[in-house]
């Protein structure tokens, strides 16, 4: 005889279990006993809020820093309100970036974080030299970790923030009389290197922005007395020297594709009546020409692959040095154009 045979799986094995499995919990219910849970951690960070919590923690410790400094024994009535407006400056830089993370754990369950010390050393006051140090550091840490954010618009606003740190760091260090320089990492890019990071349209407008500002400040300094055109010539001469530097790494100079002209458009018409504009139109043309090749330097920044735009933000920083020495009000955050754009980050990179 021929055993019945099924064409359907077995499957009734699994009505068994479920009864079991759900005795099982009523009878450690009963018995007091509870099934634990593991406790809530905070997540991993991504690149984004790695970068955007670097940079709160450096603001937060900078104002600490700086607010410190406001109480030093020797600090005049003026630097003391200043370095204050300094302080507060910080802070809200950090508010604008989002602020600290806040997980919404118990404290007990949250990630300890470092805490950073206002003072010099033990029990010393904070000095000018500290606080100017503090500044180049911090925007160092920002050119060490320009990679990370994700994307255009935020690595912009980090790259504003480093020059902005370093127009600081100046500022502080000329007013209090304390050595200052460039750290060594912002000058250390070449033009092949932004030959290299850059498509070749791009290089050749890079060379015609450095061209063109050159002769723009080459015709301010021939209009101003001499006694004012010592910067104005030198920025000249590191304009054209870029553009011929940039042109020969491009393998264009002096053929039939360099872009440079031999003169360009002025912001004047001039007459015989008024062969010189006004002294305030020639600084406003050289304030323009610093700004507007800053703002072109930083949305070259966010385009670049995240590796090269340490190379850009080393362009951004010396723009926004020398516009500041010419007068040009950078803001809170130097060539961004659109301040929506700041916006973006508390949004975009805290949600970790």
């Amino acid at each position: 005889m021929s055993r019945l045979r099924s064409d359907y799986p077995v499957t009734h094995s699994r009505f068994f279990v479920l009864p079991a499995v759900v005795f099982c919990a009523l009878l450690l219910g009963a018995c007091g006993v509870r099934v634990e849970t593991a406790p809530p951690t905070e997540p991993a960070p991504t690149s984004d809020e790695i970068a955007r919590q670097a940079a709160v923690n450096d603001l937060l410790a900078t104002a600490e820093l700086a607010h410190a400094f406001a109480d030093a024994p020797d600090i005049s009535a003026q630097d003391k309100d200043d370095v204050l407006a300094l302080s507060q400056a910080l802070r809200e830089h950090a508010h604008t970036l989002g602020g600290v993370y806040d997980s919404g754990l118990p404290e007990e369950l949250r990630t300890p974080r470092a805490e950073s010390s206002p003072t010099s050393g033990d029990g010393e006051p904070v000095t000018a030299a500290a606080l100017v140090d503090r500044l180049t550091q911090s925007a160092t840490r920002i050119r060490a970790t320009l990679d990370l954010p994700t994307t255009p618009d935020s690595a912009q606003v980090y790259g504003s923030l480093s020059a902005w740190f370093l127009v600081q760091a100046r500022d502080w260090a000329s007013r209090s009389e304390t050595p200052w320089q460039i750290p060594a990492d912002f000058v250390e890019s070449t033009p092949t290197d932004r030959m290299s990071a850059l498509p070749r349209a791009q290089v050749l407008e890079w060379i015609v922005r450095d061209d063109s500002a050159a002769y723009g400040f080459e015709v301010a300094a021939a209009m101003r007395k001499p006694d004012a055109r010592s910067l104005y010539e030198q920025r000249a001469r590191h304009y054209r020297r870029s553009a011929h530097d940039l042109a020969l790494a491009a393998a264009v100079d002096r053929t039939s594709e360099d872009p440079r002209a031999v003169r360009y458009d002025l912001p004047w018409t001039l007459t015989d009546d008024e062969p010189v504009p006004p002294v305030n139109e020639v600084r406003e043309l050289a304030q323009s020409l610093a700004f507007d090749h800053g703002a072109f330097a930083l949305s070259l920044l966010g385009e670049v692959d995240p590796k090269d735009r340490a190379i850009m933000l080393d362009v951004v920083v010396d723009d926004a040095l020398a516009a500041d020495r010419l007068g040009v009000d950078l803001g809170p955050f130097p060539f961004i154009v659109d301040p929506d754009q700041v916006g973006i980050i508390d949004g975009a990179l805290s949600d970790s």
